[in-house]
């Protein structure tokens, strides 16, 4: 149901984008990201380079505060339903708290890797490269505060992260997944080539 309901959401709210006797109509998306949950969707329109935020409720999508102004063309954007957004530029990845009277640049260092959201408002940056996934939380003072420490051992990580309540990890031969909570492996981890239990094992992971 949340599947469809966030597929639900997406074509409502280009259909609303088109609707120009409307006050909220948007002339330029030219990106769209909604949030795990469906809540919190936002746009960007290159044309005068701004982020806005909408909330869902009952269907109807409304404005939810100032648009955001950046400098930068936007490559890509993820979304919380706590109203938080990640945008990854050209060579950098800023996080901002919208829906207030002004958006809040939250401060992050970008080293490399991507960023992403669950369900319950933890932000998930995955960095392959540095062999570790970190989650953090947002205060009230809108910063971020760690919470874990994931550290994947393998000489052949590609990519990474955190889905619903798994962490992946694939490798050129393996997409593994393990329980969050509980550090065990799943059992719908499988293997690209050849059969998943008669494969070496050469990637495992541990929390801090």
């Amino acid at each position: 149901m949340k599947k469809k309901a966030c597929i639900y959401i997406r074509y409502t709210y280009l259909f609303f984008l088109k609707k120009k006797n409307r006050t909220n109509y948007i002339e330029d998306a030219s990106k769209i990201a909604v949030s795990p949950n469906g809540d919190y969707v936002t746009t960007y329109s290159k044309g005068n380079k701004s982020i806005s935020g909408w909330k869902v409720e009952n269907g109807t999508v409304i404005r939810d505060g100032p648009p955001l102004m950046v400098k930068n063309d936007v490559h890509g954007m993820k979304v919380s339903d706590k109203k938080v957004i990640a945008c990854q530029y050209s060579h950098h990845i800023s996080i901002y708290k919208l829906g207030s009277k002004k958006p809040i640049k939250i401060k992050f260092e970008h080293n490399g890797g991507t960023i992403d959201f669950t369900r319950n408002g933890s932000l998930v940056y995955s960095q392959p490269k540095e062999n570790k996934i970190l989650t953090y939380s947002i205060n009230d003072n809108n910063a971020l505060e760690l919470e874990s420490i994931y550290k994947i051992h393998s000489d052949d990580l590609r990519e990474c992260g955190i889905l619903g309540e798994d962490i992946w990890v694939r490798t050129s031969r393996y997409l593994y997944f393990w329980d969050s909570y509980t550090l065990k492996e799943c059992s719908h981890s499988l293997c690209f080539l050849g059969t998943y239990n008669h494969q070496p094992r050469n990637c495992y992971f541990f929390c801090e």
